[in-house]
């Protein structure tokens, strides 16, 4: 059983990290095969756009066409993201987005005759 005092620390932290557009990491150990864990700590990790994502963003714009993000981030994370590219924060909670997911809503969007580019972020 988690100590509600550690859960409530780990949650707030996450949450905080997420407002300032971080991702947390928890780590812990077991000592009995996996059956209880003992909290260590939240690593925080920062992905951040391309240095020239948001020119090529207000570039866009100035021409017309319209930017969208998708991403299976946080919220907290998306709207802290959304805003340093200055694509305002008024962001859908989708739960989780999945690659496969953004794949079937470019060609949903193809087959409704949009022009569609993707820009992702190179997976690890």
């Amino acid at each position: 059983m988690i100590d509600s005092d550690v859960q409530n620390k780990v949650k707030d932290t996450t949450a905080q990290l997420a407002k300032r557009g971080y991702r947390a990491l928890g780590v812990a150990e077991s000592k009995d095969e996996g059956k209880t864990w003992i909290v260590l700590g939240v690593l925080s990790m920062f992905d951040p756009p391309r240095d020239d994502s948001k020119k090529t963003i207000e570039e866009c714009k100035r021409e017309g066409i319209s930017v969208k993000m998708i991403t299976g981030d946080d919220t907290a994370i998306a709207i802290e993201t959304a805003k340093k590219l200055g694509m305002g924060t008024k962001i859908y909670n989708a739960s989780q987005v999945f690659p496969e997911h953004k794949y079937a809503i470019v060609k949903t969007l193809q087959k409704q005759g949009y022009i569609v580019t993707v820009s992702t972020t190179p997976q690890l």
